[in-house]
């Protein structure tokens, strides 16, 4: 399993309320309040979320936490005048991870998918289901647009926005994936505008909680923690617009046994999971990505995930 991601932020929140950069980010109960990077301005405007491996989800608002249940939920959206983008993925498997993505333009009617199973974008058109390329996905005059590219080890969507007044575009996000076949996916999402996230929902935009939870094997994987129940969607793959067969396949990697993540790990797994995050993650650089890491690689996961993390952490 591999962790989330934030980087470049640079500006903390605590609830919704943004504030100049002055917190610390790490505390000895692993519990993340908000964060600041040290190095950033604060004219850059560019906010990172993400998800991945158990999945542990960091949002736009500076909340950091892993979710315990199995299922299909509104990872993001953004609702702004007629413009209306949802991002949902479904988490399956014992280890919690992420199966599957699926990327909605309300506006455009525009609808694109990935599972864990090939790792491969497909579209929906009139005539099925076909493989995105290096291309540009719009519809008729639409004022919103979807840029696809594909980079070393990952895919980019950028989503874009077509001026009211001019005839410019402006990139509103960015979602950024990772896949493994057969395995797993993480992905991040980039916002352009810090104005942008007044407009956002789903888990990516979501505060941190007055009341948090935590499960915790030892002090050093202590881990907080959510159910996601009010992002979580009943209807399924299919219904929402996905695929017949991205939704069978999601429906085979629901689990058969109890999770792995409900196993406590020894202080000597521990220490080994550490040793391997190390050759690839910095512990001083994001202490919480580390503290992920560690609390995965305990959990059945395996350095292969901790080299994408890293990938990803770069992108």
């Amino acid at each position: 399993m591999a962790p989330g991601w934030i980087s470049n932020i640079n500006f903390c929140f605590t609830g919704t309320v943004a504030s100049t950069c002055s917190a610390t980010a790490s505390d000895n109960n692993f519990r993340r309040v908000c964060y600041c990077d040290p190095k950033a301005t604060t004219t850059t405007s560019t906010q990172t979320a993400g998800g991945g491996g158990d999945p542990h989800i960091y949002t736009l608002r500076g909340a950091h936490y892993s979710i315990l249940k199995e299922g299909t939920f509104l990872a993001w959206s953004f609702s702004k005048a007629q413009v209306e983008w949802q991002l949902f993925a479904c988490y399956a498997g014992s280890q919690f991870t992420t199966q599957g993505l699926l990327l909605l333009d309300k506006h455009s009617g525009v609808t694109i998918e990935m599972t864990a199973k090939d790792c491969t974008w497909r579209t929906k058109e009139n005539s099925g289901w076909r493989r995105v390329h290096q291309e540009r996905l719009s519809k008729g005059d639409s004022v919103t647009s979807l840029d696809f590219k594909e980079q070393p080890n990952r895919t980019e969507i950028h989503l874009n926005i077509k001026s009211e007044t001019e005839k410019d575009e402006r990139k509103v996000a960015r979602v950024i994936a990772h896949c493994r076949p057969e395995d797993h996916l993480d992905f991040k999402l980039v916002m352009s505008e810090k104005s942008d996230i007044d407009h956002v929902g789903g888990e990516l935009g979501s505060a941190p909680p007055q009341n948090p939870s935590f499960v915790s094997s030892s002090p050093q994987t202590m881990m907080e923690t959510k159910t996601d129940a009010e992002f979580e969607v009943h209807d399924s793959w299919a219904s929402l617009g996905g695929s017949e067969s991205a939704d069978a396949y999601l429906t085979k990697q629901r689990p058969l046994g109890p999770s792995l993540v409900s196993k406590a790990c020894t202080k000597s797994q521990e220490e080994d999971a550490e040793k391997i995050c190390a050759k690839h993650l910095q512990k001083e650089g994001d202490p919480w990505v580390f503290a992920d890491c560690v609390f995965d690689v305990c959990h059945g996961g395996g350095e292969v995930d901790a080299m994408r993390a890293a990938a990803l952490l770069e992108a």
